[in-house]
Protein backbone atom coordinates (compact mmCIF):
# COMPACT_ATOMS: atom_id res chain seq x y z
CA UNK A 1 0.00 0.00 0.00
CA UNK A 2 1.70 3.77 -0.70
CA UNK A 3 1.73 5.87 1.39
CA UNK A 4 1.73 10.01 1.30
CA UNK A 5 5.76 9.54 2.09
CA UNK A 6 5.72 7.19 -1.21
CA UNK A 7 3.73 10.00 -3.42
CA UNK A 8 5.88 12.88 -2.11
CA UNK A 9 9.02 10.98 -3.06
CA UNK A 10 7.38 10.34 -6.46
CA UNK A 11 6.92 13.94 -6.98
CA UNK A 12 10.44 15.19 -6.22
CA UNK A 13 11.74 12.48 -8.73
CA UNK A 14 9.42 13.78 -11.41
CA UNK A 15 10.49 17.08 -10.58
CA UNK A 16 13.99 16.11 -10.75
CA UNK A 17 14.06 14.62 -14.13
CA UNK A 18 12.77 17.78 -15.05
CA UNK A 19 15.42 19.79 -13.70
CA UNK A 20 17.96 17.41 -16.04
CA UNK A 21 16.17 18.01 -18.67
CA UNK A 22 16.87 21.67 -17.87
CA UNK A 23 20.90 20.77 -17.23
CA UNK A 24 21.37 19.10 -20.33
CA UNK A 25 21.14 21.93 -22.01
CA UNK A 26 24.21 23.38 -20.65
CA UNK A 27 27.51 22.63 -21.02
CA UNK A 28 28.23 19.04 -19.32
CA UNK A 29 31.79 20.24 -18.03
CA UNK A 30 30.20 23.20 -16.02
CA UNK A 31 27.09 21.09 -14.87
CA UNK A 32 29.30 18.53 -13.75
CA UNK A 33 31.87 21.42 -11.80
CA UNK A 34 28.76 22.92 -10.57
CA UNK A 35 28.32 19.39 -8.64
CA UNK A 36 31.52 18.84 -7.30
CA UNK A 37 30.97 20.69 -3.98
CA UNK A 38 27.29 18.85 -3.76
CA UNK A 39 27.18 15.46 -1.86
CA UNK A 40 25.53 13.59 -5.17
CA UNK A 41 27.52 12.95 -8.19
CA UNK A 42 25.78 14.14 -11.67
CA UNK A 43 26.43 11.39 -13.45
CA UNK A 44 24.56 9.50 -10.25
CA UNK A 45 21.90 11.99 -10.28
CA UNK A 46 21.32 12.39 -13.94
CA UNK A 47 21.17 8.28 -14.13
CA UNK A 48 19.03 7.84 -11.41
CA UNK A 49 17.02 10.54 -9.82
CA UNK A 50 15.79 8.19 -7.06
CA UNK A 51 19.29 8.59 -5.34
CA UNK A 52 17.47 12.45 -3.95
CA UNK A 53 16.47 12.27 -0.41
CA UNK A 54 13.67 14.30 0.39
CA UNK A 55 14.66 18.41 0.46
CA UNK A 56 17.86 17.28 -1.97
CA UNK A 57 16.43 18.95 -4.81
CA UNK A 58 15.34 22.52 -3.06
CA UNK A 59 19.42 22.83 -1.83
CA UNK A 60 20.65 21.65 -5.16
CA UNK A 61 18.25 24.29 -6.93
CA UNK A 62 19.88 26.78 -4.78
CA UNK A 63 23.33 26.05 -5.05
CA UNK A 64 23.04 25.69 -8.76
CA UNK A 65 21.20 29.67 -8.88
CA UNK A 66 24.34 30.70 -7.60
CA UNK A 67 25.73 34.03 -9.35
CA UNK A 68 29.07 31.69 -10.95
CA UNK A 69 26.92 28.31 -12.14
CA UNK A 70 23.17 28.65 -13.64
CA UNK A 71 21.41 31.96 -11.92
CA UNK A 72 17.95 31.74 -12.84
CA UNK A 73 17.80 27.83 -13.13
CA UNK A 74 14.68 27.64 -11.20
CA UNK A 75 12.72 29.66 -13.49
CA UNK A 76 13.37 27.45 -15.96
CA UNK A 77 13.00 24.55 -13.85
CA UNK A 78 9.73 25.35 -12.94
CA UNK A 79 8.51 26.20 -16.59
CA UNK A 80 9.48 22.61 -17.69
CA UNK A 81 7.30 20.81 -15.42
CA UNK A 82 3.90 19.41 -15.84
CA UNK A 83 0.65 19.37 -14.37
CA UNK A 84 1.13 15.37 -14.11
CA UNK A 85 4.12 15.39 -12.32
CA UNK A 86 2.30 16.39 -9.52
CA UNK A 87 1.33 12.49 -9.29
CA UNK A 88 -2.20 11.93 -7.63
CA UNK A 89 -2.60 15.54 -6.96
CA UNK A 90 -2.38 16.14 -10.85
CA UNK A 91 -4.65 13.51 -11.92
CA UNK A 92 -7.22 14.60 -9.56
CA UNK A 93 -7.13 18.57 -10.20
CA UNK A 94 -7.56 17.30 -14.32
CA UNK A 95 -10.59 15.56 -12.93
CA UNK A 96 -11.85 18.79 -11.92
CA UNK A 97 -14.98 20.78 -14.07
CA UNK A 98 -13.23 23.94 -13.41
CA UNK A 99 -9.70 26.09 -13.26
CA UNK A 100 -10.52 27.36 -9.89
CA UNK A 101 -11.90 24.27 -8.69
CA UNK A 102 -8.63 22.46 -9.94
CA UNK A 103 -6.22 25.35 -9.39
CA UNK A 104 -8.08 24.57 -5.40
CA UNK A 105 -6.97 21.20 -5.43
CA UNK A 106 -2.91 21.59 -6.25
CA UNK A 107 -3.22 24.05 -3.85
CA UNK A 108 -4.78 22.71 -0.84
CA UNK A 109 -2.75 19.74 -1.64
CA UNK A 110 0.74 21.33 -1.83
CA UNK A 111 2.10 19.55 1.21
CA UNK A 112 2.16 16.49 -0.82
CA UNK A 113 5.16 18.23 -2.99
CA UNK A 114 6.34 20.68 -0.64
CA UNK A 115 6.21 20.84 2.88
CA UNK A 116 8.75 23.86 2.90
CA UNK A 117 6.35 26.72 2.71
CA UNK A 118 2.38 27.31 3.32
CA UNK A 119 -0.02 28.67 0.90
CA UNK A 120 -3.17 30.63 1.65
CA UNK A 121 -5.67 31.04 -1.25
CA UNK A 122 -8.75 32.83 -1.40
CA UNK A 123 -10.96 34.54 -3.56
CA UNK A 124 -11.18 38.38 -3.37
CA UNK A 125 -13.97 40.31 -5.44
CA UNK A 126 -13.22 39.32 -9.03
CA UNK A 127 -9.68 38.03 -8.23
CA UNK A 128 -7.64 34.93 -6.74
CA UNK A 129 -5.41 35.77 -4.22
CA UNK A 130 -2.65 33.15 -3.19
CA UNK A 131 0.04 34.03 -0.40
CA UNK A 132 3.66 32.02 -0.22
CA UNK A 133 4.92 31.91 3.59
CA UNK A 134 8.05 30.20 3.76
CA UNK A 135 8.84 27.61 7.10
CA UNK A 136 11.06 28.71 9.46
CA UNK A 137 13.59 25.84 8.63
CA UNK A 138 13.61 26.74 4.95
CA UNK A 139 14.24 30.61 5.12
CA UNK A 140 17.86 30.29 3.73
CA UNK A 141 16.12 29.25 0.22
CA UNK A 142 13.16 31.39 0.67
CA UNK A 143 13.90 33.07 -2.98
CA UNK A 144 13.87 29.41 -4.68
CA UNK A 145 11.03 28.34 -3.25
CA UNK A 146 9.22 31.56 -4.21
CA UNK A 147 10.15 30.84 -7.93
CA UNK A 148 9.66 27.52 -7.90
CA UNK A 149 6.38 27.46 -6.84
CA UNK A 150 5.73 31.18 -8.76
CA UNK A 151 6.98 29.20 -12.29
CA UNK A 152 4.66 26.35 -10.88
CA UNK A 153 1.62 28.48 -10.21
CA UNK A 154 2.19 30.03 -13.61
CA UNK A 155 2.89 26.57 -15.89
CA UNK A 156 -0.29 24.94 -14.28
CA UNK A 157 -2.62 27.66 -15.35
CA UNK A 158 -0.52 28.09 -18.74
CA UNK A 159 -1.71 24.46 -18.96
CA UNK A 160 -5.25 24.38 -18.50
CA UNK A 161 -6.03 27.85 -19.33
CA UNK A 162 -8.24 27.99 -22.56
CA UNK A 163 -6.36 29.96 -25.40
CA UNK A 164 -7.89 32.87 -25.25
CA UNK A 165 -7.14 33.30 -21.15
CA UNK A 166 -4.74 36.39 -20.86
CA UNK A 167 -2.43 35.48 -18.30
CA UNK A 168 -0.78 38.61 -18.32
CA UNK A 169 -3.67 39.91 -16.10
CA UNK A 170 -1.65 37.86 -13.29
CA UNK A 171 0.07 40.20 -10.62
CA UNK A 172 3.61 38.70 -8.88
CA UNK A 173 4.91 40.13 -5.81
CA UNK A 174 8.06 38.72 -4.03
CA UNK A 175 9.50 40.36 -0.86
CA UNK A 176 13.53 40.06 -2.00
CA UNK A 177 14.86 42.69 -4.83
CA UNK A 178 15.12 42.02 -8.33
CA UNK A 179 17.92 39.51 -8.93
CA UNK A 180 20.29 40.18 -11.70
CA UNK A 181 18.26 37.69 -14.00
CA UNK A 182 15.12 39.41 -13.10
CA UNK A 183 14.19 39.61 -16.93
CA UNK A 184 13.93 36.20 -17.07
CA UNK A 185 11.15 36.60 -14.86
CA UNK A 186 9.19 38.65 -17.14
CA UNK A 187 10.18 36.42 -20.29
CA UNK A 188 8.86 33.22 -18.69
CA UNK A 189 6.16 34.59 -16.59
CA UNK A 190 4.90 37.73 -18.91
CA UNK A 191 2.72 39.45 -16.02
CA UNK A 192 3.26 42.74 -13.83
CA UNK A 193 5.72 42.00 -11.45
CA UNK A 194 7.01 43.39 -8.37
CA UNK A 195 10.23 42.98 -6.11
CA UNK A 196 11.05 44.07 -2.84
CA UNK A 197 7.86 44.52 -1.80
CA UNK A 198 7.21 44.99 2.04
CA UNK A 199 4.37 42.28 3.46
CA UNK A 200 4.07 39.28 5.80
CA UNK A 201 4.65 36.72 2.67
CA UNK A 202 7.22 35.57 0.63
CA UNK A 203 5.60 35.53 -2.68
CA UNK A 204 1.88 37.09 -3.35
CA UNK A 205 -0.06 36.12 -6.50
CA UNK A 206 -3.42 37.89 -7.77
CA UNK A 207 -5.40 37.01 -10.85
CA UNK A 208 -8.65 36.98 -12.19
CA UNK A 209 -10.97 34.62 -10.68
CA UNK A 210 -11.19 31.28 -12.95
CA UNK A 211 -14.12 29.32 -11.40
CA UNK A 212 -16.98 30.51 -13.72
CA UNK A 213 -14.83 29.85 -16.90
CA UNK A 214 -15.81 26.68 -18.77
CA UNK A 215 -14.07 22.91 -18.77
CA UNK A 216 -10.07 22.68 -18.34
CA UNK A 217 -8.65 22.99 -21.52
CA UNK A 218 -5.94 20.99 -20.64
CA UNK A 219 -5.26 18.28 -23.70
CA UNK A 220 -2.46 15.13 -23.47
CA UNK A 221 1.29 16.07 -25.12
Amino acid sequence: MRTLKDVTRQVDHSFARRLIEVLECEPAPQVEAAFATLDVEYSAFSSDPTVLEPGDLIAILHHLNGPSRFPGICLRFGRTRQILDLGLVGYTALSCSTIGDALEVVLRYHDLTSNAYRVQFAEQDDWVVVDLWIRPAHRGHHQILAEEFATGLWQFLSEVSPESTDLRQIRLEFDFPAPVYAADYFELMPATIRFAQSGRYTGHARQPAFRQLADIAWQAG
